[in-house]
């Protein structure tokens, strides 16, 4: 089933404008919309599943836990789904959930400013590094802490070493805690890329596409690396799908999609 990406979705937060409309111009056929409230320690959540092409509500359900029960919501919520699309969807594999919800939350902040500036990426450091003494099991807080690294010295000037060993190393922690989540997999893919391991690189970015292939970010960091590999063609190709899936990109895609063209000669 083809998803679009979910900060190409958020363009249309707060607008109101017919579902056919919004999937006309996202090339999808079903919608997911709702709303989540956080109150006193609970968490309010309804959702509808729609056929954008009938109008039909395929399902809706309204979720009033505790707080301590939101990742058995999201799962309820996924499981809710599949069963709504039967035929169409294959249930995804067991993931590795965290356990504690400030660390849950440190995540979620520092994912969202760690590539913004060196002093924002000092602060997702700190957040990172605190979401994994909460919560040392958690796969998420060592995928962004080691693209926080990787990030250090590739980006903000910080020394080589020991920002690249670290980096590996916090990445291939992730993949071993959960080996189902496709974002741990084709962080280490990109680090092993950059060490030139080509060839394992590959067979992490094949995994992480097969547990996720409508996650935009794999094919265009896919795209980048195949353009360092001289895989031209094939860079062209994936950062065009990478458009596809996310057709309200950040700034990155642009950078990918220039340097494959220049790589073709397509000035």
């Amino acid at each position: 089933l083809f998803v679009i990406a979910r900060n190409s979705v958020f363009a249309y937060k707060g607008k109101a404008m017919d579902v056919r409309a919004i999937a006309g111009e996202l090339g999808v056929r079903y919608l997911l919309e709702g709303s989540a409230r956080r109150a006193a320690g609970r968490v309010r959540i309804n959702a509808q599943l729609i056929d954008a092409l009938s109008g039909k509500h395929l399902w809706a359900e309204r979720f009033d836990r505790g707080l301590e029960d939101i990742f058995a919501v999201q799962d309820e919520a996924t499981a809710k789904i599949v069963e709504a699309l039967l035929g169409r969807l294959r249930a995804p594999p067991a993931r590795n959930r965290p356990r504690n919800l400030e660390a849950y939350d440190l995540v979620v902040r520092a994912r969202k400013s760690f590539d913004e500036s060196p002093q924002m990426a000092r602060e997702a450091h700190l957040m990172l590094t605190r979401a994994i003494a909460l919560d040392p099991d958690y796969a998420e807080a060592y995928r962004w802490l080691a693209m926080n690294h990787w990030m250090g010295w590739v980006h903000w000037g910080e020394p080589f070493e020991p920002a690249r060993s670290t980096s590996l190393e916090l990445a291939r922690k992730a993949v071993a805690i959960d080996p189902n989540d496709a974002g741990c997999r084709w962080v280490l893919a990109n680090l092993l890329a950059y060490e030139r391991d080509f060839e394992q690189a590959e067979i992490e970015f094949a995994k992480a596409i097969e547990l996720d292939p409508n996650e935009a970010d794999i094919w265009a960091t896919l795209s980048d690396i195949e353009v360092l590999a001289g895989q031209v063609d094939l860079s062209l190709k994936h950062i065009r799908k990478a458009f596809r899936l996310n057709p309200f990109p950040p700034s990155w895609y642009y950078l990918t999609l220039g340097q494959a063209q220049y790589a073709a000669r397509d000035y």
